[in-house]
């Protein structure tokens, strides 16, 4: 199992996915795996980290008592697994050289008591050694990565969609200038400026925003199962009343549930609501504005305090990312798809 995932996860795969709200397949200072679970040797999640050249990303480091660095031939990938709620349940460290293609096996990095448990990984490059993100470090082409679900009993792959991160979209860098890897924590990454925004701000005269509206997609007939997987950097835990459309257009008034801050999984088959003809269609969610909806950010992104709804707690920014995609299951197929999950930013896009 281990030669077969880890050639996996270094092997190129090309999708024609496209969603305008996304950016996707670009280096960063770091980057998301929005989705990762193992259930010991059957089901894992398997990356494939690939570094960036010395000339957009050079590394350094710093030897006492000169103040000034020096070319390193090698970095530090530090990297994060955070829960469904975000919190920080494992991290770890990964050394690197430049152009350097490195497996990422959860299955085999994972501490036992994580089996089972659903989660997210960030990798950040620290390319100097100092043990922090600074705002203008990994402003070249640092990391990127792709990743799959691999589900080995039945040699079946699915493709896990992966965002870039960047230095700006930590709340520690955008207040101080810079964020210490080990103080990492559930809010720390309150912005992804390569996924979809919750609000769109429309004009500066506009106090209240739009909300982004997604449509997640699902198939649960003739066998079909599906995992919609919903990330975001806000906490968006909480229940909608959220419509349904079939593959005849027809409607229906469903509960979404999303118990978790950050990360859910949702399986339609489950949804209250859902009426048996519904097994090929979309339902259609909209991000919840803000607490304070305001568009005139501070430095800091802080919310306007004590603004409704007193039940959604904002990490600080109008704007933040959203990403989300489907796993589908289809047995008649034999294979398991990725459809990524698109989002309407305002009226006419």
């Amino acid at each position: 199992m281990k030669k077969i995932v880890r050639a996996m996860a270094g092997a190129p795969l090309v999708l024609p996915l496209v969603a305008r709200a996304y950016t996707m397949g670009t280096f960063g200072a770091g980057v998301l795996v929005p989705y990762v679970i193992h259930n010991g040797p059957a089901e894992t999640t398997a990356v494939g980290l690939v570094t960036g050249d010395a000339s957009t990303c050079p590394f350094y480091s710093y030897t006492s008592p000169s103040p000034l660095p020096s070319p390193s031939a090698t970095a530090n990938i530090e990297w994060f697994f955070f829960d469904a709620d975000s919190n920080v349940r494992q991290r770890g460290r990964i050394e690197v050289t430049n152009n350097d293609v490195h497996p990422f096996i959860w299955a085999l990095e994972s501490d036992p008591a994580l089996e089972g448990v659903a989660g997210y990984l960030l990798f950040i490059l620290d390319t100097d050694g100092l043990g922090r993100l600074d705002r203008n470090e990994g402003r070249g082409a640092c990391l990127t990565a792709e990743a799959f679900l691999a589900v080995v009993a039945e040699d079946d792959v699915a493709y896990i969609p992966t965002w870039p991160v960047e230095a700006d979209d930590f709340a520690e860098v955008r207040e101080t200038g810079h964020l210490y890897l080990d103080t990492m924590g559930p809010d720390s990454l309150t912005h992804l400026a390569s996924g979809a925004p919750d609000l769109y701000l429309g004009s500066y005269t506009d106090s209240h925003g739009e909300p982004a509206r997604y449509a997640l997609r699902y198939s649960i007939g003739n066998g079909d199962t599906t995992r919609i997987v919903l990330w975001s950097a806000e906490a968006i835990a909480g229940s909608y009343v959220a419509p349904g459309f079939d593959d005849e257009e027809n409607s229906r008034s469903l509960m979404l549930a999303l118990p978790h801050e950050e990360l859910n999984v949702i399986d339609p088959a489950q949804l209250t609501g859902l009426a048996a003809g519904f097994v090929n269609g979309y339902i259609q969610w909209d991000a919840p504005r803000s607490a304070g909806n305001q568009i005139h950010a501070s430095a800091d992104c802080d919310p306007a305090p004590g603004a409704p709804p007193a039940t959604y707690t904002d990490h600080g920014c109008d704007g933040n990312g959203v990403v989300s995609f489907s796993i589908i299951h289809s047995p008649g197929l034999g294979a398991r798809q990725t459809i990524l999950n698109a989002a309407r930013l305002h009226p006419g896009t």
